[in-house]
């Protein structure tokens, strides 16, 4: 006679209530439709980082200077200097706030002729072409990698500039959906958190055009699906591959945007039991933490004259990481006020662009659609019946440090900008933007989630039908409206 059980027999999920698989469903066919509608070079920095990408194909890996005078800068194609100048005039001339019948809409038929054009084999030296090339020396090469193969082939295969341009939104699309789609699979709790937030219109559209924030966003993703794996796993060991692949993914995110190295940090609040002994913990989180900030240490030093002659030649700023440095050392207070007053004034932009305000003229729906939209939605991502499974040991202790981690990723990419890219002593931080935060959103919602004590018992099959029609709805929305204010 068969024993007894008390265990619950093994429930089918429907395809539809499969976060990897909708969220593949929906990426594709909003990222598609992005791909095709955004008017080349539209997309945010679109231009700068093709330029990039281009520079990479042809075996440049670090900062270039061209010119008697040694500015930074490159020779390039004369059409591909002509598509940034004519990119930058249709850019100008849509007027996003006007009402609808007295905007002008994007000129499409400025890049006809590129249709019928390869990479021509005149190159010139442009001003204009060298600005916006020269803002992405603060990167890593290796960020550009995605971007430069899909560019070196099409070169090869001899295709036209738009087809290169095109090609590369796709391959970068394509290889987006893959990774968050790794991530969804692979994490045992969070997934919704993890569909909503990757669904972001702002996420999606990055993802459609040529940029470096597609690939950072999916591996920050992937970085917290490991870090659930592992935790959730515990007593069983982590294995050498996840230790590996950890440790790839924290070293990328650190050479390419320098902030990110703090996500090591995270690792030191795993449990002991998920290391095999005293020893292997130690070594395993000495170096996941370590590794990222020396990376970002040696990168950042490697590229300081790069950005202190950036700012003199092209931006034409009084920007000094020295001077700036010694402003926040002998007045924190007074850094904390700016800190203050620019997220105080600048909180709607900066909603706007980590939501839904998507391109190089921040074209979306109105706040009061985007922050209840989106709030409603990582709201229910928190409070999904998926975050109570089998609870691991430690799970205050791990979640509130997860929570101080990723503050401090917010705070390093603030101080950042207000060292490198800000006047000295100036009353707000420059150029922050809310889409450097979409790959900390997902670990801030794991934390609050594991942090409260009272969950809302709510129906699951409720909960994730109204996430997925919620994210549909919003990147509908911001589709038409998208194609409406530039067409």
């Amino acid at each position: 006679m068969p024993k007894a059980t008390n265990r619950a027999p093994a429930k089918t999920t429907k395809w539809w209530h499969n976060p990897s698989l909708i969220f593949l469903m929906l990426g594709a066919i909003f990222g598609i439709t992005f791909v095709t509608i955004n008017p080349p070079g539209f997309g945010l920095d679109e231009r700068a980082h093709f330029l990039r990408a281009y520079e990479l194909s042809q075996g440049h890996f670090l900062t270039t200077r061209t010119g008697v005078d040694q500015h930074i800068g490159a020779r390039i194609p004369a059409n591909i200097g002509q598509w940034v100048h004519d990119s930058t005039i249709n850019l100008l001339s849509v007027n996003t706030s006007a009402s609808l019948s007295n905007r002008h809409d994007a000129d499409t038929k400025l890049y006809t002729k590129y249709y019928h054009q390869r990479l021509s084999k005149e190159t010139v030296d442009d001003f204009a072409t060298n600005q916006q090339l020269a803002g992405t020396f603060n990167y890593s090469p290796l960020s550009y990698l995605p971007l430069a193969a899909p560019v070196w082939a099409g070169i090869k295969l001899h295709m036209n500039f738009m087809s290169i341009l095109y090609l590369a939104r796709i391959t970068n699309l394509l290889l987006y959906l893959l990774v968050v789609y790794i991530a969804i699979r692979i994490a045992p709790r969070f997934k919704w958190l993890i569909f909503i937030v990757a669904l972001l219109p702002t996420a999606v559209f990055q993802a459609s055009s040529v940029s470096i924030d597609p690939i950072i966003n999916s591996l920050s993703f992937l970085l917290l699906a490991l870090f659930l794996l592992i935790w959730q796993q515990a007593p069983k060991p982590i294995s050498l591959r996840q230790a590996f692949i950890t440790l790839s993914i924290l070293g990328f995110l650190a050479i390419s945007k320098q902030p990110y190295a703090l996500f090591g940090l995270m690792f030191l609040a795993l449990p002991r039991a998920a290391f095999a002994n005293k020893k292997s913990e130690i070594a395993y989180k000495l170096t996941w933490a370590s590794t990222p900030l020396l990376l970002a240490i040696i990168w950042s030093v490697l590229d300081r004259n790069t950005i202190k002659q950036l700012s003199t030649e092209y931006l034409q700023a009084n920007v000094s990481t020295v001077q700036q440095i010694k402003f926040i050392i002998h007045g924190p207070l007074s850094f904390a006020a700016v800190i203050a007053r620019t997220y105080y004034e600048k909180s709607g932009a900066f909603l706007a662009t980590m939501i839904g305000a998507i391109g190089d003229r921040s074209v979306g729906l109105s706040n009061l659609i985007l922050v209840p939209a989106a709030a409603l939605l990582m709201g229910l991502g928190v409070i999904h019946p998926s975050s109570d499974i089998a609870p691991p040991r430690r799970k205050r202790w791990t979640a509130a440090w997860l929570l101080v981690v990723a503050l401090g990723v917010i705070g390093a990419i603030t101080a950042a900008l207000y060292i490198g890219a800000s006047n000295v002593a100036a009353r707000v931080v420059y150029g922050i933007q809310g889409r450097y935060f979409i790959p900390v959103l997902p670990f801030i919602g794991v934390a609050v989630s594991i942090l409260l004590r009272e969950r809302v018992r709510v129906s699951r099959a409720l909960i994730e039908n109204t996430m997925i029609a919620g994210s549909s709805l919003l990147l509908l929305g911001t589709t038409i409206f998208y194609y409406i204010v530039n067409y």
